[in-house]
């Protein structure tokens, strides 16, 4: 046999772009998206009905659609969080749990792109 062994290349939780929206309507942005976001403190939704997929666009406290980001409860971590709930039931998002968003994008415009047909349930 000429076996060729398969090593799947292992990356830190820290080194992932990572995003997760529960069923209480709160994104959760990791350190490293928060960081490709640009660290903004206001951000603005959005979503593509046609493609199923959120915007997360960075903003200023000046705009009407700006929405705070927050610091996560948990002391350890350095992840943020979006108070979305206004917006999900909008747009009709109802997750039943949360769902877990690990092929996250930014565009060229600068906005993050959450693919809701790319999303798993999250064990988190």
């Amino acid at each position: 046999m000429q076996w060729e062994k398969f090593t799947k290349p292992r990356k830190s939780s820290y080194e992932k772009i990572y995003a997760a929206l529960n069923s209480e309507g709160r994104i959760y942005l990791n350190r490293l998206a928060y960081e490709k976001l640009g660290r903004p403190a206001f951000v603005e939704l959005l979503f593509d009905k046609r493609m199923n997929v959120i915007g997360i666009a960075p903003s200023t406290e000046s705009k009407s659609s700006a929405i705070p980001v927050r610091d996560k409860q948990r002391q350890t971590s350095l992840g943020r969080v979006i108070y979305a709930s206004d917006f999900c039931k909008h747009f009709n998002i109802r997750p039943k749990g949360t769902l877990g968003f690990h092929d996250v994008s930014i565009d060229t415009e600068g906005i993050m792109r959450l693919d809701m047909h790319h999303a798993v349930e999250s064990k988190r």
